[in-house]
């Protein structure tokens, strides 16, 4: 009776293990290039020398889990925007790579977009294509105090990870990563 109980509790520990998902707003894809180059449908283009005066000035506005894609020409640049983002405390940010080459990708991170903002009667809120320059002061796009945002989701389990991996930089959360191994590992043990 023990036995069969166990099995039955870890059994339903092991999926709930195996189901475990992330919900996360919907992601945001950004070209760090010049505005006048060719972008993926659903990028904002943010140059990488305004990447700074837009993060000021949307900090508020988006969930510190929001997913942002952030790509160039080649990947370097949007590395640098990358670690700028979560410098700011956007930790689902990742480097999209170079246009040429991840376009592909990035354009299914679009689609996925469409699919998470077109979910429900409420959206994360809509990009700001905001360009800072010299002459202009960014202007305020944060919800006030008194709003509450609410935001579409996505299983973060559906979105890639940084699509260049040569400036990736890989962080693990070792208590749900442990939890996960021991769960699953119990279970084969025991079945």
């Amino acid at each position: 009776m023990l036995l069969q109980f166990t099995v039955q509790f870890l059994g339903l520990l092991y999926l709930a293990c195996v189901t475990f998902s992330e919900q996360v707003p919907c992601p945001i894809v950004i070209d760090v290039r010049q505005p006048s180059s060719a972008h993926v449908s659903c990028a904002i283009s943010i140059p990488a020398n305004s990447i700074d005066a837009w993060l000021i000035s949307n900090k508020d506005t988006y969930q510190p889990n929001q997913p942002f894609y952030i790509y160039c020409y080649a990947g370097v640049l949007a590395g640098q925007a990358r670690d700028k983002f979560v410098a700011q405390g956007f930790t689902n940010s990742y480097n999209g790579g170079g246009y040429d080459q991840k376009k592909e990708q990035l354009e299914t991170v679009c689609a996925l977009r469409a699919t998470c903002t077109s979910t429900s009667t409420s959206s994360s809120p809509a990009p700001s294509a905001f360009v800072a320059n010299a002459d202009t002061t960014p202007p305020s796009s944060a919800p006030s105090s008194s709003t509450t945002t609410k935001f579409n989701t996505i299983d973060k389990s559906e979105l890639p990870g940084d699509l260049d991996k040569s400036t990736a930089t890989t962080i693990i959360f070792p208590s749900l990563f442990l939890s996960v191994v021991l769960c699953c590992t119990t279970v084969l043990i025991v079945v």
